[in-house]
């Protein structure tokens, strides 16, 4: 499976669904809960999978930069995906827009706990502190 096949939304977070959104014109947070991992058929294998965490977070930051470049009052998204694991833990990634002066409108991440241990198993020698931008 290829990096875009791993990441890709357009098909399950349609442009059609993003123009909706596009309509509200004083959009400037919004709170979406959609399970991006089912339709990409790639589900939680074990318990604190970082791999997979980091999956999930480009699946939505993919889907955020979409409604970013769309909605131009948006300022923050928050995502919810509940459920991850055999426990039931939910987890939560927020995203916020940044309006840059090359390419537009973005997105990007706020530092998760999990994003700790992930950048330190990839050989970062620093710890980037959680509530940071990523």
């Amino acid at each position: 499976m290829t990096c875009y096949e791993l990441y890709n939304v357009d098909a399950f977070f349609q442009k059609s669904f993003i123009t909706h959104f596009a309509q509200l014109p004083c959009l400037t947070h919004l709170t979406l809960c959609l399970d991006l991992e089912n339709e990409a058929n790639d589900l939680m294998k074990f318990s604190h999978d970082m791999a997979w965490y980091n999956r999930s977070l480009h699946r939505r930051l993919r889907a955020s930069e979409l409604l970013a470049k769309q909605c131009l009052a948006l300022e923050r998204i928050d995502w919810v995906h509940l459920g991850i694991d055999s426990e039931g833990n939910d987890m939560g990634h927020i995203l916020m827009v940044e309006v840059t002066s090359d390419s537009g409108r973005g997105a990007k991440t706020v530092m998760d706990w999990w994003m700790e241990d992930f950048l330190f198993e990839q050989g970062m020698t620093w710890r980037p502190s959680a509530g940071s931008f990523y």
